[in-house]
């Protein structure tokens, strides 16, 4: 359970290896579940959502505890470079649509964002 922001969050996370062999994934070594439950300190406001995941990371090197470490800390690398590249530089209304461009401007900007850090 984690109390920031205002919220209530509660996970709950679970792994499997019993899907491996139906799975068309090159090098899957387990799937995972997480289940996570929200309430808003003030409102009272709950909300609940289930996420699936695959991965190549063997059960061994990550149990579900370890599993939902790195579900949440790939996360928060993700919103906190989304939110720079789409806020700071506007990525979202970007006009560059087709060929190397918009690979180049993405390199760019997330390069920037690094350096800057």
């Amino acid at each position: 359970m984690e109390k920031a922001h205002g919220r209530i969050e509660t996970r709950v996370v679970q792994t499997s290896t019993a899907l491996n062999d139906y799975l068309d994934f090159p090098y899957v070594r387990q799937v995972f579940r997480i289940e996570r439950s929200t309430t808003l300190v003030r409102s009272g406001q709950q909300r609940h959502e289930v996420a699936y995941g695959v991965t190549s990371c063997p059960g061994e090197r990550a149990d579900p505890h370890r599993m939902g470490e790195l579900a949440r800390g790939h996360w928060g690398i993700e919103n906190k470079l989304h939110w720079v590249r789409d806020v700071v530089y506007d990525e979202d209304r970007s006009q560059i649509r087709t060929g190397r461009g918009r690979r180049r401007w993405r390199a760019c900007a997330t390069s920037a964002s690094a350096a800057c850090a």
